[in-house]
């Protein structure tokens, strides 16, 4: 993973936005980590837990598709991103993302 070091300062400093370059680029790494970039962070989950996380993804990005969610709209582009995007949402809004 390559940041420049204003985005990654950016990430930690600025408490108005809700956007975090560093945790989303270390998540797709996490998501990686099993070889594939799909959305699932596969060696973190029991096998038996992936089906229902790849529904509750879906289930996520339909939200924010019809407007039912605050969660930035990059995040419906695709599991990948929604991954990426939701846990930077939990990381820089936990009382929100509860």
């Amino acid at each position: 993973m390559i940041l420049s070091k204003w985005e990654l300062r950016q990430g930690f400093v600025d408490n108005k936005s809700h956007h975090n370059t560093a945790i989303h680029e270390f998540i797709h790494l996490i998501d990686k980590m099993d070889g594939t970039l799909d959305g699932v962070p596969e060696l973190l989950l029991e096998r038996k837990f992936v089906p229902r996380w790849k529904e509750l993804i879906e289930v996520t990005m339909e939200q924010i598709r019809q407007g039912q969610s605050d969660i930035n709209p990059y995040a419906a582009t695709s599991p990948v991103e929604c991954f990426a995007v939701i846990s930077e949402y939990f990381f820089e809004q936990p009382e929100a993302f509860r």
